[in-house]
């Protein structure tokens, strides 16, 4: 866990008064705001904001605003939440207004297990007072649609064991549905990628490249477009190797010219207290490079210190 202060002793309303200090008067001690928000796990973080509101009698992002500007307001506004909550007001931002983020909507849908989806639709309601199903419904349509909504009932299988048998079933149906047919059966794909395990889509594309000589996510390239094919991949590149997935995310934010703020700020705050240490490896693996190299080359500031705290670089 990149957190480096979670087992320090813990005080919420000493923390709460670490920031007002870090705020009140003229000027902003930023580095004291990065030493409280940036080495702290999202639990202690949500304790963190509440005794700031039970002390000063304000909300601890509405403090930051007043005081913070640019990215780095974003990432320390995005850390006054717990990730349901966080994860939440993404997706809220996704769909909201004219257009659709479909790109944050697939980050965030694609990879979470079923306990975690739960905790985002009820903050959803809690927090926007909003049917997160409902607004998706609103937003998207066909078979991308119908996949989110899927994946927002919650019941994929979660049994870690697989079952040989029903792996060569589901390759068998993949195939019969895409390559071996003209045109497409999308609700098979659909079927397999909502309800089984990721296990068992990994072991499915496994098995796919053994008896069809193909990737999965070429078939998949083949067979779909849009908005669809892109979630279907998601899913499937997240089950063979999470780590890869998430270290491709962060890639993705950073590579060519610009950066992709709003997706490297998600990453990064839904990602901190993941696996760490198998993500870094796996960047270094895939980009020769390693991820806190890539983040000092594409930030700056205190935009960057924030990062790389949360990162465990600093």
């Amino acid at each position: 866990m990149a957190v480096s202060k979670v087992d320090q002793p813990f005080n919420a309303l000493a923390e709460a008064e670490r920031l007002h200090k870090a705020m009140k008067g003229i000027g902003t001690n930023e580095n004291l705001i990065i030493d409280v928000l940036g080495h702290r796990p999202s639990h202690q973080r949500a304790e963190i904001a509440k005794a700031f509101k039970t002390s000063y009698g304000k909300e601890l992002d509405s403090a930051l605003k007043s005081e913070l500007s640019g990215d780095f307001l974003e990432v320390c506004e995005g850390l006054c939440y717990c990730l349901s909550e966080y994860d939440a007001k993404c997706l809220y931002s996704a769909v909201k207004g004219a257009g659709t983020d479909e790109e944050a909507i697939i980050d965030i849908l694609s990879s979470r297990n079923n306990a975690q989806i739960q905790a985002i639709k009820a903050s959803y309601s809690k927090v926007l007072h909003r049917d997160l199903e409902a607004d998706i419904k609103s937003d998207v349509s066909g078979n991308f649609g119908r996949v989110l909504v899927g994946i927002l009932t919650a019941n994929r299988d979660e049994n870690p064991n697989v079952d040989p048998n029903l792996v060569a079933q589901d390759v068998e149906a993949l195939f019969q549905a895409g390559e071996k047919k003209l045109g497409t059966n999308e609700s098979t794909f659909n079927r397999v990628m909502c309800s089984r395990s990721y296990p068992h889509i990994a072991a499915v594309a496994s098995e796919y490249a053994k008896r069809h000589k193909k990737n999965l996510l070429d078939v998949i390239d083949s067979e779909t477009s849009g908005s669809y094919c892109s979630l279907l991949r998601s899913i499937v590149s997240y089950a063979i190797d999470p780590a890869a997935h998430v270290a491709e995310l962060f890639y993705k934010s950073m590579k060519g010219l610009g950066t992709n703020d709003r997706r490297l700020q998600r990453t990064v705050i839904s990602q901190c207290e993941s696996d760490l240490p198998a993500v870094k490896a796996a960047f270094q693996r895939l980009h020769n490079k390693s991820l806190a190299e890539m983040v000092r080359g594409d930030t700056s500031g205190d935009y960057r210190k924030i990062l790389l705290a949360l990162l465990g670089e600093a």
